[in-house]
């Protein structure tokens, strides 16, 4: 089949002029001379291309790499939970060290309790050192009754004792008077001891006699004199007390005198005085004896 020509003109810039384009009942396309179209693609803009792809493709590569980076640092990921095993963290934040560090001080913890084995606490909280200080301890509590260990029974000093205070209502209470208790020795002022004129005898401690009784003797039976009980309430500072005045009953050949039921409230010492100015009193024996 013979083909029918049809026939185009196009401009041709570079040359001036139109040129003829055939097209075939083919459908082939044939150009008389060289057709070339203004801004239309040339050798060197398609090498520009060329770069410009190969830019992306490296850029590709680098994409590549650095997803490969992410699928190492995320070792485990499903719905359920997400493992990051390094990340980039803000200054300041909480580190695995750091994390590490609480591990030791939270020892236990469930649903039923805490254990901290040490806390900051503000400043002055309570403490262990501060509630040891409570000796009494309560072992075991009920609606009926308080059971306190640690709790001596009896007799303590106040600051260790629970204070009882009586109701207004109370009842007579029966209170037990202790025991008498005798307390000094015999002959523990003179033990057959000399004591010149307006001289002393020894020095007795009578602090812990509340009431006492005094007795005295000596040979000096051909003197008149008498004989003064002293008392201090400090052991230096000596006062009068009272006066005895022996005398020799029935011959015996020994003078005797005494001074019973003394106040010695608030005394600390006792000692006796020979008042004469002349006779020494021999064979001195006295002594005191009492109750607190």
């Amino acid at each position: 089949m013979s083909s029918k020509p049809v026939q185009l003109f196009g401009f041709n810039d570079t040359n001036k002029h139109f040129q003829k384009v055939h097209v075939n009942s083919s459908g082939a396309l044939s150009v008389d001379g060289s057709l070339t179209i203004s801004g239309g693609s040339t050798e060197a803009k398609q090498d520009t291309q060329i770069t410009s792809l190969s830019n992306i493709d490296l850029n590709s590569t680098s994409i590549n790499s650095s997803l490969s980076n992410i699928d190492t640092n995320i070792t485990v990921c499903d719905t359920g939970a997400v493992v990051v095993s390094s990340s980039a963290l803000p200054s300041g934040a909480a580190s695995e060290s750091t994390l590490s560090s609480l591990d030791g001080k939270v020892t236990a913890c469930n649903t039923g309790a805490v254990v901290v084995s040490s806390s900051a606490l503000p400043s002055g909280a309570a403490s262990e050192s501060t509630l040891s200080s409570m000796d009494l301890k309560i072992t075991a509590c009920d609606t009926g009754a308080v059971v306190i260990s640690d709790f001596t029974k009896g007799q303590a000093l106040s600051s260790a004792s629970f204070p009882v205070v009586l109701a207004s209502n109370q009842s007579d209470v029966n209170v037990k008077l202790n025991d008498c208790k005798n307390v000094g020795s015999h002959n523990n002022i003179s033990n057959n001891v000399t004591i010149n004129f307006s001289a002393n005898s020894s020095v007795v401690d009578i602090s812990d006699i509340r009431h006492g009784n005094l007795f005295y003797e000596d040979s000096a039976t051909l003197s008149f004199g008498s004989v003064d009980i002293e008392v201090s309430c400090d052991g230096t500072n000596y006062v009068k007390y009272a006066e005895l005045n022996p005398f020799e009953e029935n011959s015996s050949g020994v003078r005797t005198a005494s001074s019973t039921g003394m106040n010695l409230e608030g005394l600390t010492n006792i000692r006796l005085k020979n008042s004469s100015m002349a006779d020494n009193y021999t064979n001195v024996k006295a002594f005191i004896v009492g109750s607190p």
